[in-house]
């Protein structure tokens, strides 16, 4: 009966949200915890009297399971070949072990199959199986705690999207986990996440299977592991199949912390593809073969590996585009091209090195490197050779050691044609051999810049000479050389550790990229206008800089400053500016206006700068639009389109105090369009005024960024302005002041404005707050989570000309102390949601408040199945809802309001004062009084009042003398 009711309560919601076009807003549970069984509330039941056979679907939960399965987990009679088999809820135990000895579909259409701790491996009673007859099975949505899955001889097998944990040691102990074993074929597994927790072994196993892949799946290490990812010849223990052949491995994202022998990705047999896969790991080894086993004609493409774990290939490899942190070695015969690692080291013949970029642990050809051939690389560290007959032509070699090639005890190498510079030597010079070996034709390195050679590159003035380079390598210290170095050449600067002391750039012409230099000040240039880096060319990029600006006298101050340079990269930077102004310099980290196709992407940014006054200025003069002016800024991009700003850290906090109202913005957008703002941490603590992200922008998108405002007097971590088109989603918004804060602010300006609030964290603490402040034309707040903490507390206060208010929870827990209030056209109350003048639709929200649920002045306003919690502090007027001078539909909510007046403040559940037009219809009202104005006794009542449903309670009530 209990389940009837709720199906008919679910039925009748369903029509109502249908009749009003409800959107319906679904929660992604990303955690799983194990329980046990009592942790399912299995309400509603299905009827399992379908006539069994193929195709047909079986809900199978903890108490029918024996129905669908043998004691020793097998299908029985009433499962056939191609039904559904949908788990439901917690399976704990051994009891609960499957063997899929059938091609089924397994699903959990409820998403919270868990199987918990069923068996840790094959041989110890219990697991998760699919044998050899259950090839063709399709297996999504699961989870598995302390739960191995098996594979065994099986093909056709796709395992998608599941959840797997373990942390007892011993599951699955020598062989992993998740293990594909034993002959199986064509097996994937895919879009899941696995995380060992301490239990020893491997995580994903592919052993003695063939053409199986595994594929975007996260794989964590975090604890005591065997290897992640394993393709093995060790599993099945005893197995005389061939070796693993054509598996692919690629797109996952492995990571943890360094655990014993444990290797991130481990490859045995041939002709496997391992592919796009980042490893992110700081054990000894991120890619490698398996120990006495044959790798070869293995293809490893695109690959990035950080964290300092090496990368071993097999024989015959091909071995391309992969980035890696630590050093790579590749087999006998193997081809390596096209990739970037720390060191090269091989110890076996006839391998082919070509374009690559080797850093600083340089490369090492082992006694048994016979036949290498080494060409076209950029090596930044001494080729070492102890091996005989190798051909080491076309390359660059940097090294800061006595000698950029080392031969001194090998022969029959040639070397030739190359480019040479050591610390000693250039060209033929810098080899260092025996006499048996064929050294000429080494050029010095012509195109490498030092402070000895500086003005063979650049005028007195910093201007490039225009020599006939595309690629030119700064290297060592400059100190003051000149103001600025001015390049107006399609032309490329790396560094060979270079590091440049107040000396800026400024950019003229298209495509000049600045790459991986240093770069100091302690005073500003003067030819840049302060500018570290001056651009005012296309297709510039500024990649993995390092600059720290400090200033300790007032003056005008930029990291980069860019006008009419579209097309502009600044990648994977550090910057740090630490400046002064009296209020008339400027101080920015980044500027860029009139500029079209912006990328500012994963950098880290730094600021300390005053907070200072700003200046607003009346454009047009009589116009009414005020403009400002500020000049303490982190980031700001003006008239700009096309701009994306993601994966950055942006941290600005004042140094200084200059003048009154003084105001820090840490990034300010304005005048533009096709903004992006994504993934970022936005960190700022101001003095007086502070804004994290202010924004004019159509077509914007503000998703998923970190927001952390701090002030001692007001905050602001997001305002908006003058945009169409805008979402702002998935952001945590936490703003922290004193006396203000705002986490979201909009349409102060007046113009036109359309945004979407969607599915932020809105977390604010003050005197008086306001969570969402909005003023635009046409707003959308929608499942997000507002707190608001403090005296004077506002969840959303707005006048939009149109808003509609959605699945939202809203917690206001206001003091209510004393006359704090500020220059506002919202009153300073606790209150939900307070609305002025606005056409707005509050709709299945939950609203929870110490003072007031919603309050409303003029317009008109649509409360409509929300729950409105309001426990009166007893401090001032208290309503679940007030209405003034406004058209009110109050329809189908639950209200909660529990009074606390002494006689001296109003408590009514609902007040609607001069409202021309009003419907209250089918709501529920809980109304309880902690104290009651009454004479003589206590009530309880409970009646029908028109189309509502009406408690009123007295609670500790005592006689009171009216």
């Amino acid at each position: 009966m209990k389940s009837n009711k709720k199906i008919l309560c679910l039925l009748i919601a369903l029509i109502m949200l249908l009749a009003v076009n409800a959107v319906s807003a679904t929660e992604d549970t990303s955690d799983i915890i194990a329980a046990d069984d009592s942790a399912i509330d299995s309400e509603i039941s299905l009827s399992q009297d379908n006539e069994l056979g193929a195709g047909e679907t079986f809900v199978i939960t903890n108490t029918t399971f024996s129905n669908y399965f043998t004691a020793d987990g097998e299908l029985n009679g009433n499962v056939s070949e191609g039904s559904t088999l949908d788990f439901q809820g917690t399976f704990t135990g051994t009891d609960y072990k499957v063997n899929i000895t059938k091609p089924v579909t397994i699903i959990s259409s409820t998403e919270d199959a868990l199987f918990n701790d069923i068996g840790k491996k094959d041989t110890a009673g219990g697991c998760f199986h699919i044998s050899a007859g259950g090839s063709g099975t399709t297996v999504t949505g699961l989870n598995f705690i302390n739960s191995a899955f098996y594979v065994t001889g099986a093909s056709d097998v796709v395992i998608e999207d599941i959840y797997m944990m373990a942390n007892m040691s011993g599951v699955g102990s020598g062989t992993g986990f998740m293990c594909v074993q034993a002959g199986s074929k064509n097996v994937t597994v895919k879009d899941s996440y696995f995380e060992n927790r301490g239990t020893g072994s491997s995580i994903i196993v592919i052993g003695y299977s063939d053409y199986c892949t595994v594929d975007n799946n996260e794989v964590v290490i975090n604890g005591s592991s065997g290897n992640a990812v394993y393709i093995t010849t060790y599993v099945p223990a005893k197995w005389t199949g061939t070796a693993p052949t054509g598996n692919v491995i690629s797109n996952n994202y492995i990571h943890g912390l360094k655990s014993g022998f444990c290797m991130a990705l481990v490859v045995a047999g041939n002709e496997n593809l391992i592919e796009n896969n980042t490893i992110d790991y700081n054990g000894a080894s991120g890619i490698a073969g398996q120990s006495f086993s044959a790798q070869n004609n293995n293809n490893y493409t695109n690959n990035v590996l950080t964290g300092g774990c090496s990368f071993t290939a097999g024989d015959f490899s091909y071995v391309s585009g992969n980035i890696v942190d630590g050093s790579m070695t590749a087999g006998s015969d193997s081809i390596v091209e096209d990739n970037q690692m720390k060191s090269l080291s091989l110890s076996k013949a006839n391998a082919v090195v070509d374009n690559n970029i080797i850093g600083e642990g340089g490369v090492t050809l082992n006694a048994a490197a016979l036949n290498t051939t080494l060409t076209n690389n950029i090596i930044l560290s001494p080729v070492t050779v102890k091996s005989k007959n190798n051909t080491i032509q076309n390359n660059t070699i940097s090294a800061e050691s006595e000698y950029a090639i080392d031969l001194t005890t090998t022969t029959g190498n040639e070397v030739s044609f190359n480019t040479l510079s050591s610390n000693d030597y250039m060209g033929d010079e810098a080899v260092k051999s025996n006499g048996n070996n064929s050294v000429h034709d080494n050029a010095a390195l012509g195109n490498v810049v030092t402070k000895d050679n500086f003005f063979v590159f650049f005028d007195t003035d910093g201007n490039y000479r225009d020599l006939n380079f595309t690629v030119l390598y700064f290297k060592g210290e400059f100190d003051n050389l000149v103001d600025a170095i001015t390049i107006n050449k399609n032309i490329t600067v790396l560094s060979l550790n270079a590091t440049l002391n107040n000396m800026a750039f400024i950019l003229l012409a298209d495509s000049i990229n600045l790459n991986g230099l240093k770069m100091n000040f302690d005073a500003a240039p003067v030819s840049t206008m302060g500018s570290a880096i001056l651009i005012n060319g296309t297709n510039a990029t500024i990649e993995d800089m390092l600059i720290s600006y400090v200033l300790n006298e007032s003056d005008t101050a930029y990291i980069i400053y860019a006008e009419n340079a579209d097309d502009l990269c600044i990648l994977g930077n550090e910057f740090y500016l630490n400046a002064k102004t009296d209020g008339s310099e400027v101080n920015n980290v980044i500027y860029v206006s009139d500029t079209s196709d912006i990328l500012l992407e994963d950098n880290i940014i730094l600021a300390d700068i005053p907070s200072c006054y700003v200046d607003w200025k009346e454009v047009p003069p009589a116009s009414g639009n005020w403009v400002k002016f500020p000049v303490s800024e982190g980031l700001v991009f003006e008239g700009c389109s096309d701009l994306t700003i993601v994966d950055n850290f942006i941290g600005v906090s004042y140094n200084d105090v200059v003048g009154s109202y003084d105001t820090i913005y840490v990034v300010d957008i304005k005048n533009s369009s096709g903004v992006e703002f994504s993934d970022n941490n936005v960190s700022g603590i101001g003095k007086t005024y502070i804004y994290g992200l202010y924004v004019e922008a159509d077509d914007l998108i503000v998703d998923n960024n970190i927001f952390t405002i701090k002030s001692d007097y007001y905050v602001n971590d997001m305002e908006i302005e003058a945009s169409l088109d805008a979402t702002v989603s998935n952001n945590i918004f936490t703003a922290e002041a004193e006396s203000l804060a705002y986490p979201i602010y909009s349409g102060m300006n007046g113009g036109d404005l359309e945004v979407e609030y969607i599915n932020n964290t809105i977390n604010a603490k003050a005197d008086i707050v306001y969570g969402m402040e909005l003023c635009g034309s046409n707003e959308v707040v929608m499942g997000n989570t507002i707190n608001v903490l403090g005296n004077k507390t506002t969840g959303i206060a707005s006048k939009s000309k149109t808003l509609y208010v959605f699945n939202n929870t809203i917690n206001a827990p206001g003091e209510n102390l004393g006359n704090s209030s500020v220059v506002e056209i919202f009153k300073s109350m606790s209150v939900g949601i307070q609305l002025v003048n606005s056409f707005a639709s509050i709709e299945a929200n939950t609203i929870n408040s110490d003072s007031i649920g919603i309050h409303a002045e003029g317009g008109s306003v649509l409360i409509y199945n929300n729950a409105i919690n309001v426990t009166d502090n007893g401090l001032t007027d208290s309503y679940a809802i007030f209405a003034e001078e406004s058209d009110v539909s109050i329809l189908d909510n639950n209200v909660t309001y529990v009074g606390n007046t002494s006689g001296e403040t109003i408590n009514n559940a609902v007040c609607l004062n001069d409202c021309a037009e009003s419907l209250i219809e089918g709501n529920v009202f809980d109304i309880s009084f902690l104290h009651a104005m009454l004479t003589g006794r206590k009530f309880l009542l409970e009646a029908e009042f028109g189309l509502n449903s009406l408690f009123l309670k007295v609670l500790y009530s005592t006689t009171v003398q009216l």
